[in-house]
């Protein structure tokens, strides 16, 4: 009996060894944002280039799909341009759904490579409490193990998803498999939707939407399930300051809560300055292409918007 017992402790010592030596592996940069290159309309592979380009961005966006469809950079640099302040590259970084970690992971690559002037964070009506789908693949090792645990739903997921990263990047160093990682060629993070929902869709969705929040009470339980996101925000508001990195958070709605403040309101104008864009622009029906996301004319109008914010703080 005792030998099988020692010979159970000598296999999972093995175990924990071989475990601990994968993750002492860290896969390159390129590689990771590549690896995730069919998400999100290849936006990481997009991502990855703009870091490491030679146009590096002075201001970046950090947000959801919310951002991704409503900041057109082009349109924010042009009409920079118009004021003298034509010196500065913008970057759309939003990543397709929510996840404070993943910003905090783009937030720590994007330093390393360039340190940008000003980062303007996505804020929604609240903080959603998951971790980003994609975290486990583009963090290092040593945030995935390191992330909270409580309530973190998704933690044993994220190890996993970090996991296939690193037995895949070993496969590829060492000629098992090979992998074919194209350069992305769009010119912009900013992804269009040149279409209109119907009012009557909008506004009923809008409807069911307020109703919802309102029904919502902020208990114990709604509290606990914000450590995670306000772990990541706390750390991303800490990274930003040690590097003296100017904190914006703009204010990105779904239709039916534009006109009212976020929950989180005064811990964002208490660390950093809160844009709240004009309500006339999340007001007109004809500016969303679905309940959660502006089109082509609500981008414009917030981009054109966005560039005289950025103006009054760069001159």
């Amino acid at each position: 009996m005792k030998g099988l017992f020692l010979k159970l402790i000598l296999f999972f010592a093995g175990f924990a060894v071989l475990v601990a030596a994968l993750f002492s592996i860290s896969p390159d940069v390129r590689f990771r944002y590549n690896f995730i290159k069919g998400d999100c309309d290849a936006q990481g592979s997009w991502i990855y280039e703009t870091m490491r380009g030679n146009d590096k961005p002075g201001i970046v966006f950090l947000g959801s799909s919310h951002t991704l469809n409503a900041v057109n950079e082009k349109i924010i640099m042009d009409e920079l341009k118009k004021t003298g302040t034509d010196t500065v590259s913008v970057a759309n970084f939003g990543y397709c759904r929510y996840g404070r970690n993943l910003q905090y992971v783009l937030l720590k690559d994007l330093i390393k490579s360039n340190k940008p002037k000003m980062v303007i964070f996505e804020v929604t009506s609240e903080e959603p409490a998951s971790s980003h789908p994609v975290f486990g693949y583009l963090a290092e090792p040593v945030d995935v193990f390191s992330a909270p645990l409580l309530l973190n739903f998704d933690y044993f997921r994220d190890i996993y998803y970090s996991f296939i990263m690193q037995t895949s990047y070993i496969k590829s160093i060492s000629g098992m498999q090979n992998y074919d990682f194209e350069k992305v060629r769009r010119k912009s993070g900013y992804h269009w939707a040149n279409k209109v929902i119907p009012k009557n869709e909008l506004v009923k969705s809008g409807r069911k939407r307020r109703q919802k929040f309102d029904g919502k009470s902020q208990d114990f339980f709604t509290r606990l399930e914000k450590k995670l996101p306000d772990f990541y925000l706390e750390k991303v508001i800490s990274v930003c300051r040690e590097n003296n990195i100017r904190i914006i958070f703009l204010y990105l709605p779904s239709y039916g809560l534009q006109d009212i403040l976020p929950v989180d309101y005064e811990f964002y104008n208490k660390n950093g300055l809160f844009w709240n864009p004009p309500s006339e622009i999340f007001n007109n029906f004809d500016n969303w292409a679905d309940d959660s996301h502006l089109n082509v004319s609500g981008a414009g109008k917030i981009s054109v918007w966005l560039s005289e914010k950025i103006a009054e703080i760069i001159k």
